[in-house]
């Protein structure tokens, strides 16, 4: 049972149970204070890690290639039976056993064989899945409907939520327990709620709004918030990063919220500049952003790196740049890939085994997924053994789009037979990263 006093604190974003040590950092409710009311908190802290309090800061970091070698304990390939559908896999998610992946459609459950062993119809949902406990959570908006299912694709509970929800669908969701649920939705100016806690008896527990409100345009880009990831779930707690926000919160069971990091490297886009503010044409917006490096990141986080995948203007269809820091020595580093008339090779270079360049779309426990040959690629990401074997057309030019750098040529050898007999039109290839911890 949540205590009125724990909700306000938390959604309210005061009271914050840990104080920073004054001499290194604000302390945690300063900290929240100068996120939210739109003060950089870049000079708060120092770079690195504060040893008394855990917070990392994340104010500066080296202009320089990220590779897979960086990054990556292993990589492995699934090749999938195509769902019906044929649409992009949007969500993935592997825990050692079995590969779920989502269409915007259904949830696909299937063996490590890549044979298909149950789907669950849900349109316009989103998802969370608890590996330690074997739940998988799907929370469809337009039903205002909370599905719990066992690790196999049984139903075992539903929740309907008995209030309304201000905003659009396409909430992003996470379970905080099998009682707490969360659900976040970007600010797009006529949606008020930008933090929701619903109970398992479908009853809101309580709500904030955005901190930066205002009045939107006619047109308010909607479906461009596709990028934004602001719940995510790590290999040890759930985090919460808000649009336009330099930190990320670690959200508990119970109601508590702490900072776990400050990342100032990446420019925020000013609220005046917003399309949702202005009405602008979403091209003009973009390429503002892309010549100002305004940066919208999705994070991934274990217990070693903090991975920020973000593109300019918050557009989908950019090549994604990323940001890196590691926490066994505190360093930084940033690269973010232009087009280049020599090598289609978009996303974070594969030293691995000399194949095409790896760009996630969801974390897993410790895994990062790819599906196909990665967002980067666009209409030609279901084609990868032809952006393999052959390269992309581009214009009169066929250019090569794998590495073609291996430092292991056992591995290289490896995926080559993986292609070999992939079929682009029947089969979906899963790609999984294991990160280094």
């Amino acid at each position: 049972m949540f205590e009125k006093e724990r909700l306000s604190s938390f959604l309210g974003l005061r009271g914050m149970a840990k104080a920073m040590a004054s001499a290194m950092c604000l302390t945690s409710a300063m900290l929240l204070q100068a996120c939210h009311s739109g003060r950089s908190p870049r000079e708060a802290c120092v770079p690195g890690c504060n040893a008394d309090t855990g917070l990392v800061n994340i104010n500066a970091a080296t202009d320089t290639m990220i590779r897979i070698s960086d990054l990556a304990d292993t990589i492995m390939y699934f090749k999938l039976d195509r769902c019906a559908q044929k649409k992009a896999v949007t969500q993935a998610m592997y825990d050692g056993k079995r590969i779920l992946v989502y269409d915007r459609d259904s949830l696909f459950f299937y063996n490590t064989d890549g044979k298909e062993e149950k789907r669950f119809s849900c349109p316009f949902a989103c998802l969370d899945y608890d590996m330690e406990n074997g739940k998988v959570y799907v929370f469809e908006f337009r039903k205002r409907l909370i599905s719990i299912l066992s690790d196999e694709g049984e139903l075992l509970s539903s929740i309907n939520i008995r209030s309304n929800l201000s905003g659009y669908y396409g909430h992003y969701f996470a379970a905080l327990s099998d009682s707490v649920f969360a659900m976040a939705i970007p600010n797009a100016g006529g949606n008020d709620d930008a933090l929701v806690l619903v109970s398992s008896k479908g009853r809101i527990l309580d709500k904030r709004g955005h901190h930066d409100t205002f009045r939107p345009s006619g047109n308010t880009f909607i479906h461009n918030m596709t990028w934004d990831f602001p719940l995510l779930r790590t290999p040890d707690e759930t985090l919460y990063c808000e649009s336009y926000c330099d930190t990320a919160f670690v959200l508990r069971g119970n109601g508590d919220a702490e900072p776990l990091f400050v990342q100032s490297v990446l420019k925020k886009i000013p609220l005046e500049c917003r399309p949702e503010v202005k009405g602008q044409n979403l091209n003009d917006y973009i390429l503002k952003c892309k010549s100002n490096m305004w940066a919208t990141p999705r994070y991934y986080v274990n217990g070693r790196f903090i991975l920020a995948q973000y593109v300019y203007g918050r557009s989908d269809t950019d090549f994604p740049g990323y940001l890196l820091y590691d926490r066994k020595d505190c360093s930084s580093r940033v690269h973010k890939d232009t087009l280049s008339m020599s090598r289609l090779h978009m996303g974070i270079f594969n030293d691995y085994d000399g194949g095409l360049a790896f760009t996630p779309i969801s974390q897993s426990g410790n895994y990062l997924l790819m599906s196909g040959a990665g967002i980067a690629q666009g209409g030609m990401s279901s084609r990868p053994k032809t952006l393999y074997e052959k390269g992309r057309k581009f214009g009169d030019a066929l250019l090569p789009a794998a590495s073609g750098i291996s430092m292991d040529e056992g591995k290289e050898a490896q995926l080559t037979s993986f292609l070999a007999d992939f079929d682009e039109e029947r089969q979906t290839m899963i790609t999984v990263l294991k990160m280094k911890e």
